[in-house]
């Protein structure tokens, strides 16, 4: 299978070849909304598919994208992921906490089981209530909330289970009321951070962090990104005021 790029929408899953999409799943007679697509790591013939109301997830067989439906018991509006190296997952939702989901038996290029073993995390375990969002920083999950005044980054303690806070990425300022794309991986382990007013970037050598606010300075605080994607090559995509793109 060849690189393919997926959109996620309201009105279904579909595939994108040149200027024209190609529905994988978008039926007419029953909804089938999908807020994110997340492709696994651990077997990349599989992608998950956020829904407003679930979970679900399609593999690549002879060919074609195969419905595998959707995990049993998940109701709930499903914003972020992120794929542990064992295959589970975890799940941030719009007004619901955050989930952990495990597979038994989720193997490599077969089905995959129709149930999961779901953790559910919120508000006896340090999260505050309502939305989490997963996102991925120097190949570690961390949890971002959005409060009144705040956005609060957590890390998951497996031995206390519970969350406690990261202050690694308070190097930048925040604004609730303005969207913001939270935590960027980049190339060569950097890490890109934007809670709504400037853009931080984070830098790892010899087991040190150290901070860079000069790069995206020219870009003031009022202007936040929604959206960041940097390059390999050190090439960064990101959205701009006005509806506008910016290649920096």
């Amino acid at each position: 299978r060849g690189p393919q790029l997926l959109l996620a929408a309201s009105a279904g899953l579909f595939r994108i070849d040149g200027d024209r999409a190609t529905a994988i799943k978008a039926p007419t007679d029953a909804p089938f909304r999908t807020s994110l697509v997340y492709q696994s790591k651990v077997d990349p013939d599989r992608v998950w598919v956020g829904l407003f109301d679930g979970l679900a997830s399609f593999r690549w067989q002879d060919g074609e994208w195969v419905d595998e439906g959707r995990v049993r018991g998940v109701t709930d509006q499903v914003r972020t992921l992120y794929e542990n190296p064992d295959g589970s997952l975890w799940a941030g939702t719009q007004a619901t906490g955050l989930m952990r989901l495990r597979f038994e038996g989720l193997a490599k290029r077969q089905a995959r089981p129709e149930t999961a073993v779901v953790e559910r995390f919120g508000v006896a375990e340090g999260l505050q209530p309502g939305a989490v969002f997963v996102l991925p920083a120097g190949g570690q999950p961390y949890f971002l909330q959005v409060g009144d005044e705040t956005r609060l980054v957590v890390r998951f303690d497996e031995q206390s289970r519970t969350f406690v806070i990261e202050k690694r990425f308070e190097i930048v300022g925040t604004n609730p009321l303005s969207a913001a794309f939270g935590l960027r991986d980049g190339p060569d382990g950097t890490v890109f951070v934007n809670f709504g007013r400037e853009t931080g970037v984070l830098r790892q050598a010899n087991g040190e962090w150290t901070a860079d606010l000069e790069t995206f300075s020219r870009f003031g605080t009022q202007n936040s990104p929604f959206v960041l994607y940097p390059e390999a090559d050190g090439v960064v995509w990101s959205s701009a005021h006005g509806n506008r793109l910016v290649r920096f």
